[in-house]
């Protein structure tokens, strides 16, 4: 091996050596030799939990005081993470800061987040031995982005999010997705969501199979276009508050509440004002398919600013649910004329109704006279 091979190699092992210490919490100079570094190894705490090494740790991971996104990125340490009492006021961005962290707990109970204006993909991807997560005291009046931000934390059971204020907050996509051991979400109803557009919502909370039940009214989706699987696959969800809400601008609720099979109430009026994609898609992803349990649903204006053209998506399918005569009475009484929409002699677009209904002739004749087929 030539003498610069050799110096090469001596390069590569003090960089290597500086690394890992560095990575340990400990600060190593630019300048400093090879014979310094047992010192600086014996700095190093074993036991994790030597919060005092964090001060330097921040000082060397982020690139100024106000930007500790991805801190924590992929972090394959196993060490408890406990933030020391240190001044983080000034961070406006939080964004990936934990993704992927196989920490074994987390402790945020010093973090200032008074300033950021990024949440997102803050805590996705937990290490599933992160069963509990103190954000209670979190402060999020300026945050514009939390997509993402609790995703695939699947070990984590329950959330309190009684301090957050998202009324800046233009996107939650995916904020719980897989988030499989979530049993249950406080502070939602009171979060004052008011500036959500577009997607802001869809997916979020789908796959949550271990929720019971939501409170979404402090949701102003007023201007929201798409509620895609928002409660997709939440297979014990039992109840959903949306009342409130105005869903005039939804023109797609593709799988909202798909395979909810025990899903009893969906408490508010749902306004299809705007449903171009209709709500009957496939046997398969239809909003309602597998809500077997499903006996409280209130549909209103039905099609009210869109053509009705075509039966496959526009046929209204309950027939595997259990929603009551008194809905029933009031979906019908919201049903569209056909011969209103240009369509006559219509044989296809159906009304599908739950085998347990007791509805009367003249109260499905109704739907009749407005050109729908009737099924029982």
């Amino acid at each position: 091996m030539s003498v610069a091979d050799q110096i090469r190699r001596i390069k590569n092992a003090k960089a290597a050596i500086k690394e890992a210490i560095i990575n340990k919490g400990v600060t190593v100079s630019d300048t400093a030799k090879l014979d310094e570094y047992p010192a600086l190894i014996d700095r190093i705490s074993t036991d994790g939990g030597d919060s005092s090494l964090y001060p330097n740790f921040f000082e060397i991971r982020t690139n100024h005081n106000t930007d500790y996104s991805y801190l924590f990125y992929n972090d394959e340490s196993t060490d408890d993470i406990i933030f020391p009492d240190i001044d983080t006021s000034k961070v406006i961005n939080m964004a990936y800061m934990f993704y992927s962290c196989n920490a074994n707990s987390i402790d945020v109970s010093n973090l200032d987040t008074s300033s950021v204006t990024n949440m997102k993909y803050m805590f996705m991807g937990l290490s599933l031995n992160i069963t509990s997560l103190d954000v209670s005291h979190f402060v999020t009046d300026k945050v514009t982005s939390m997509e993402y931000m609790f995703s695939q934390a699947g070990g984590l059971t329950s959330l309190d999010l009684s301090s957050f204020d998202a009324n800046k907050v233009t996107t939650m996509k995916n904020m719980f997705y897989l988030c499989s051991g979530l049993q249950s979400i406080i502070g939602l109803e009171n979060i004052n969501a008011n500036s959500l557009t577009s997607s802001a919502i869809n997916y979020m909370f789908q796959s949550c199979r271990n929720l019971v039940s939501l409170d979404l009214s402090g949701f102003n989706v007023s201007n929201v276009t798409e509620l895609q699987g928002i409660c997709d696959g939440c297979e014990n969800l039992e109840y959903i508050n949306v009342s409130g809400w105005n869903t005039s601008k939804v023109t797609t609720l593709y799988k909202a509440f798909t395979s909810c099979g025990k899903l009893v109430t969906i408490d508010g009026v749902l306004d299809l004002s705007g449903l171009k994609n209709g709500l009957y898609v496939s046997a398969s992803n239809q909003q309602f398919a597998g809500c077997t349990s499903l006996e409280t649903l209130y549909l209103k204006n039905i099609y009210k600013d869109i053509a009705v053209t075509n039966a496959a998506k526009f046929s209204l399918d309950l027939g595997a649910t259990k929603v009551k005569d008194e809905c029933l009475v009031y979906i019908i009484d919201q049903l569209p004329n056909l011969a209103d929409k240009g369509i006559t002699n219509n044989t296809a677009i159906k009304l599908t109704l739950p085998t347990i209904n007791t509805l009367t002739t003249e109260q499905k004749q109704v739907a009749i006279d407005k050109g729908w087929i009737v099924v029982n």
